[in-house]
């Protein structure tokens, strides 16, 4: 990398060099067999050069490709869009992070793998042989590396881990899919208990039951959380917030949700997957709050939406995501490391028999459609339960869910979980909205058993 800088250093005025390698290894079931186990290796190279003013981007797969990648980046430095930011000069040294890298993950072989997967499936299937049971296991683990004219010169190596169970049950026309999914640095998974879930939500969803639709009280799990979240993760994108696109762009320090409200971007979170030193610009990793009891009080920036408007980088520099790793075959981007909402005081428990009478919903789909600029989040249903005594009794069906998100996590959230799951890059609780509107629905029947 060094040898690449200093011969890009005679052509650009300044140069920035990122280097991705790792590998990756997965493990499939599907319709109750293994269907694939595929163990994959990947390698980037990036560099970015700023000339007369312009910063050009380039990318290559060939390991120290220093000819090509240079004058790929000179090909298109003409074209390339004004240069507004300084590279990181390495004077902002990380903060401690949480382990990034587990020996444990490291070890963790095909055969034993498989063997989780075999016995995951076995377990599904000795509850009902017509689900059509999957398993999916990987891990991965990655070194990135970066160089540039401004002095920063540093490395780090990371690995992680996914896992995600369930199950298909068809009859006729009817179509019930459950699953549960994890993730961590650590391969210390609980299989047990996640396929326990599956099989719960499998012996309650499978019953239909008739719902009227209107303005109902809700339960949101971590999994919709999620999508509910999606028009604060848009608003508070860095390049949207630059451009004009995000409407929160002179509304910093004001109070918009609901004093219970806190969500941060951070990049220290332990065991999560996303959890780095720094970016994949150089800057140091950090928590930074985005909602902090209901008011704003920042925005995700890499180092170019920082700059432009006059803003440090709040470390969200990412390039493109894969499992286990990163991307090299784009420059970076405002993205989140781990989204994380603060927990409430009550059990789930305790908020479904409080509600008495309600839906749970567990997923959704088709939200990205929505106006998430306007706070509108809206989709089908794919898993919700009517609550009914205090208790699910039975799943919905054809039915869709709509809410604005600004406006019921200002004026309508009734309370927080205190137990929260991590999801991916989210670590969220369950949310309980006093209505959302919901259209549709089904009469009863049952399927399966």
């Amino acid at each position: 990398m060094k040898d690449i800088l200093k011969a890009a250093k005679q052509h650009f005025d300044k140069v920035e060099i990122f280097r991705l390698t790792g590998n990756s290894t997965e493990v499939e079931f599907e319709h109750n067999s293994l269907k694939k186990i595929d163990t994959s290796e990947h390698y980037g190279l990036a560099l970015r050069g700023v000339k007369n003013g312009r910063i050009a981007f380039s990318t290559s797969t060939k390991p120290d490709d220093a000819e090509g990648i240079i004058d790929t980046a000179l090909n298109v430095t003409d074209y390339s869009p004004e240069c507004g930011f300084d590279f990181a000069d390495g004077s902002e040294k990380p903060l401690d992070a949480p382990a990034i890298y587990s020996k444990r993950t490291a070890e963790i072989g095909v055969e034993e793998m498989v063997e989780a997967g075999q016995k995951i499936i076995g377990k599904i299937q000795a509850y009902d042989r017509n689900i059509q049971g999957f398993v999916g296991l990987g891990i991965g683990s990655s070194e990135v590396s970066l160089v540039n004219s401004e002095g920063f010169k540093n490395a780090y190596r990371k690995n992680g881990a996914g896992f995600a169970c369930g199950g298909r049950l068809i009859e006729g026309q009817n179509i019930l899919y459950v699953y549960e999914s994890l993730s961590g640095v650590e391969y210390d998974f609980d299989f047990e208990a996640a396929v326990d879930k599956v099989i719960e939500d499998f012996s309650i969803a499978r019953k239909n039951v008739e719902f009227s639709g209107g303005e109902t009280p809700v339960i949101l799990t971590p999994n919709a959380v999620t999508d509910l979240l999606l028009p604060i993760m848009a608003c508070c994108n860095g390049k949207a917030v630059a451009k004009g696109i995000s409407p929160w762009k002179d509304r910093l320090g004001e109070a918009m949700f609901d004093r219970r409200l806190t969500v941060y971007n951070d990049g220290l979170l332990p065991n999560a997957v996303a959890t780095a030193f720094f970016d994949d610009e150089g800057v140091a990793a950090q928590k930074t709050a985005l909602i902090e009891n209901g008011v704003l009080k920042n925005f995700v920036l890499d180092l170019e939406s920082g700059a432009a408007m006059g803003m440090r980088s709040t470390g969200s520099g990412m390039r493109n995501r894969r499992f286990g790793s990163k991307d090299a075959s784009a420059p970076p981007t405002p993205s989140m490391s781990s989204v994380v909402m603060e927990a409430g005081e009550r059990g789930v428990d305790e908020m479904m028999e409080e509600m008495g009478e309600g839906l749970l919903i567990d997923r959704l789909m088709g939200t990205m459609m929505g106006n998430l600029y306007g706070g509108v989040v809206s989709g089908n249903i794919m898993l919700g339960y009517k609550v009914a005594g205090g208790r699910r009794v039975g799943r919905i069906k054809d039915a869709m869910f709509s809410v604005n998100a600004f406006e019921v996590l200002k004026d309508g959230l009734v309370c927080l979980s205190r137990e929260r799951k991590m999801l991916g890059k989210f670590l969220l609780p369950h949310v309980w909205l006093k209505s959302a509107a919901i259209t549709g629905g089904d009469a009863p029947q049952q399927i399966g058993k």
